[in-house]
């Protein structure tokens, strides 16, 4: 669920991103990196209210149509409910 950075190696990519795979193996070959950890993708499966999450997936799935349309407003609309929908919900009690 949360995983230390000096853990994290390329073969944990898919559970918590590229980007601190990358830097677990850079930290695990000796290089300097901020210490740091990650939260695990499925730490989070559950996290939000069926209702939230199915906003999200709409809102999701609007975007490449509003890409598509060369829309900026739209895009900035669809982004600031996400952010919404995703802020406005307390973190689990386990992770918090």
């Amino acid at each position: 669920m949360i995983l230390d950075l000096g853990d994290i190696r390329a073969a944990d990519a898919p559970r918590v991103g590229p980007k601190m795979a990358r830097l677990g193996e850079l930290a695990a070959a000796g290089w300097r990196v901020p210490d740091g950890y990650a939260v695990t993708a499925d730490a989070l499966a559950d996290w939000l209210p069926a209702a939230a999450q199915a906003e999200l997936d709409g809102l999701l799935g609007a975007l490449i149509p509003a890409q598509a349309a060369g829309d900026p407003g739209a895009l900035a609309g669809i982004s600031a409910r996400a952010r919404e929908l995703v802020e406005g919900q307390p973190l689990p009690a386990v992770l918090a």
